[in-house]
């Protein structure tokens, strides 16, 4: 096995991804069901503890059925010191990418505090929380999508295949979430009045992350796991700065203008990938 593999390519020599997905499955409801009882009793502490919570017990699970699926091999082999080095460059830009949605939207809700009000927190995360609903399907494929990637000679033929795969797997949801936007709004109560147009903004904006999810996990199977890394924090800096500097202008429908900024942001991303792709080999 390749020691330059990151977990999913781990599972692909394993043959684990029904397992992987399993693992997703688990570690989301114990952090929704974990979020809900946890910050009722002790609110953001509660909060971030669930999170933790689901990280240990995503943490825990990998790590029982790699145990398990390693059973079957009998091999002595020590891993040196030179592949552990190999396996933490390139596994540590693949985590922290990984993390760098969570941070800018938690850093994004901060500046909304301080430029503007809780209301405009509540559409912000109404917002993030639908929009994870309609990437959800697209994050659950992308282990397949990883390990098509690393075994296929032809790259060209199949990213093309994989960004339809990822376009109309997202496009229902989307298509759902902007034409039922005002009913889904309307159970969040008269408070969220703004939510409608923050909701269409985030749905739209998922479309640019499914596509670019393709891109950049076709680089991280070519062993460019950094480049995938620099250019989400490049992206990420710029969605904050550029938040950072409209706030102090403005007096209203801040969190419409932290979607928006998201939105552009994101399709820029997504061309600069696609460019960084067909042009630069």
């Amino acid at each position: 096995m390749d020691y330059k593999q990151p977990k999913s390519l781990f599972y692909q020599d394993l043959k684990k991804f029904k397992e992987t997905a399993k693992i997703n499955i688990y570690t989301g409801f114990v952090v929704f069901i974990g979020s809900i009882i946890m910050t009722w009793f002790w609110g953001l502490t509660g909060a971030l503890g669930a999170l933790m919570l689901s990280f240990v017990v995503q943490v825990i699970l990998n790590q029982i059925i790699i145990r398990h699926a390693l059973t079957q091999y009998n091999s002595n082999e020590k891993v040196s010191r030179s592949e552990i080095y190999s396996m933490l460059g390139f596994s540590i830009p693949v985590a922290l990418q990984e993390s760098l949605y969570t941070i800018v939207h938690w850093i994004g809700l901060l500046l909304l505090i301080h430029f503007a009000n809780y209301g405009e927190v509540g559409l912000s995360s109404a917002a993030a929380l639908w929009q994870s609903v309609v990437i959800f399907v697209p994050a659950m494929l992308k282990n397949v999508m990883f390990s098509y990637l690393s075994s296929s000679d032809n790259h060209s033929s199949l990213i093309n295949k994989l960004l339809l795969v990822n376009f109309l797997s997202s496009l229902l949801p989307v298509s759902i979430v902007i034409l039922f936007s005002g009913f889904i709004s309307s159970f969040y109560g008269v408070s969220f009045v703004g939510l409608p147009k923050v909701l269409n903004i985030s749905a739209a904006a998922a479309l640019f992350i499914c596509l670019s999810e393709v891109y950049c996990y076709e680089f991280i199977s070519r062993g460019k796991p950094w480049i995938v890394f620099i250019a989400r924090l490049v992206r990420d800096m710029f969605i904050l700065i550029l938040t950072y500097i409209i706030l102090q202008q403005i007096n209203e429908s801040q969190a419409y203008w932290f979607a928006l900024i998201s939105l552009i942001a994101n399709g820029i991303f997504l061309i600069l990938l696609h460019l960084r792709y067909r042009y630069v080999k």
